[in-house]
């Protein structure tokens, strides 16, 4: 037996992967012993007598055919992603809820899949227009002129749709225009004085409220 990485050929001990690749499997039961191969990790090496041979061929042909099937599943899931979203993104794009969302919708016969999707592309074209019409109070009044409400309901940024996790934001439908010019430069001086006065980390929402 050659050496390989992480492998002991004194002892004849080596990994499931590198019997593999000689064409040998661990047998059903077998326990092998537990070693460091750095980093901290720990993998369990096998002894001659703990695997059988099989073939390095048929090993390299079910190989390939598990690499193939996973990239026939990956596809699968990236076109799935990009039917639910008008922003079509890749299956490793969305976050684990979407992701689980999309794994189960892979699942499904097509037909049935089709519709479920159809209703579920509905639902997220009506969320992704209220985040991207969701903004920081900075972004309304600087960058909008428009002022939030008092009562403006703000949430967390939502990384999927482009906004950060560590500031607030509120919809378009909690703002409003201003009455005047007048009124809307004299928010903006009270929030950076606010801001000046306060020495606190600015996190999205309005400071004069």
């Amino acid at each position: 037996m050659g050496k390989a990485k992480y492998g002991n050929p004194e002892s004849g001990e080596y990994t499931p992967s590198q019997w593999r690749k000689k064409g040998y499997i661990v047998k059903d039961g077998a326990k092998g012993k537990l070693r460091h191969i750095g980093g901290g990790h720990v993998t369990p090496f096998y002894t001659e007598d703990e695997v059988k041979f099989v073939g390095v061929e048929i090993l390299a042909r079910e190989d390939k055919d598990l690499r193939n099937a996973k990239a026939r599943r990956r596809r699968m899931l990236d076109k799935i992603a990009r039917q639910l979203f008008s922003r079509e993104p890749n299956f490793c794009d969305l976050n684990p809820y979407y992701q689980n969302i999309v794994e189960e919708l892979a699942l499904l016969p097509e037909s049935e899949r089709a519709k479920r999707i159809k209703t579920l592309r509905a639902e997220n074209d009506a969320e992704e227009e209220y985040f991207g019409n969701s903004h920081t109070a900075f972004q309304w009044l600087h960058y909008y002129g428009r002022i939030p409400y008092e009562d403006a309901y703000w949430f967390e940024g939502e990384k999927g749709y482009g906004q950060s996790e560590d500031y607030f934001y509120c919809n378009i439908k909690d703002t409003r225009e201003p009455s005047s010019q007048e009124e809307l430069d004299e928010i903006i001086r009270k929030e950076d004085e606010a801001y000046r006065e306060n020495g606190c980390c600015y996190d999205g929402r309005m400071l004069t409220y």
